[in-house]
């Protein structure tokens, strides 16, 4: 049975819960690194791991940096980029 409403109203929120943070598609991702140029807190580098696609795809380069300012999403021509707040 799904948890009641009670239930869910009584669990903690983490803090990283709250925090914004980005995740790349590595499989959509093609290594254009627009995203790396346009982040006003440096959160993306370069992957040092190949994805399957050949590509060193975009990755999120520190833990709760993220602003969820979604410039990197909106910057990427292969929409592989995702900002959670």
């Amino acid at each position: 049975t799904p948890p009641s409403s009670s239930y869910a109203a009584t669990q903690q929120l983490t803090e990283e819960d709250i925090m914004p943070k980005m995740e790349v598609d590595i499989l959509r991702c093609k290594g254009c690194y627009l995203c790396i140029q346009v982040c006003p807190k440096k959160c993306i580098e370069r992957s040092d791991k190949f994805s399957k696609t050949g590509y060193y795809p975009a990755s999120d380069a520190k833990e709760g940096c993220c602003i969820a300012c979604q410039s990197c999403a909106r910057i990427c021509p292969d929409l592989a980029i995702r900002v959670y707040k």
